[in-house]
């Protein structure tokens, strides 16, 4: 199996290096391929040294596969996001008490988002693979029609019964069942 890419930062000179990587060049398709499969990539980035912490940025251009989240059709679409990072060199872990967590999260959206790294070696397959994964849409769909419920793939789904529709006469729950919530009705909230 392939070895992780990695760029060893200390090696990146003063006034900063830029990479890019695509499907082509090939550094990065193994630890992308269950997010992209085959599909074409461009990742550009940027890193500029500033003492121990690196500055990181840049953007990723892809096609992605989904399911769409009401007929359950295959689909694809363009992933287009950009970064603006730090990355900061830990190399003793600090004391559990002196933070919390290993990143930090910033309050407001410009403000940068800062990782911290165990060494000197930023593995950018890892990285990537992470920025992608979280770019997936909450429900994606296919059409316009599949929000409004009017796709003819999701009614062909209903027909042969591959998905239900959330309240319909045969999956309602009959009335004497017990619900478990019922009781919060009768509650009295007093002011």
């Amino acid at each position: 199996m392939k070895q992780p890419y990695k760029i060893p930062l200390q090696e990146i000179p003063p006034e900063g290096r830029e990479y890019t990587f695509t499907e082509k060049s090939g550094e990065l398709n193994q630890e992308l391929k269950d997010l992209l499969g085959t599909h074409s990539y461009h990742i550009e980035i940027f890193i500029k040294p500033q003492g121990n912490i690196f500055e990181i940025k840049g953007s990723i251009k892809a096609k992605r596969e989904f399911i769409c989240s009401f007929c359950a059709k295959d689909l694809e679409k363009e992933v287009n996001e950009s970064f603006h990072e730090l990355l900061f060199i830990e190399k003793k872990p600090l004391p559990r008490k002196s933070h919390s967590s290993q990143h930090f999260s910033p309050q407001g959206e410009q403000e940068l988002f800062c990782n911290y790294l165990g060494s000197s070696d930023f593995f950018v397959g890892s990285y990537f693979h992470e920025i992608i994964a979280l770019a997936e849409p909450y429900q994606i769909y296919k059409e316009e029609a599949c929000l409004k419920r009017q796709c003819p793939f999701y009614k062909e789904a209903l027909k042969k019964g591959y998905i239900s529709s959330v309240i319909t006469d045969e999956n309602k729950v009959p009335e004497n069942t017990h619900r478990p919530f019922s009781v919060l009705k009768k509650l009295k909230i007093k002011t």
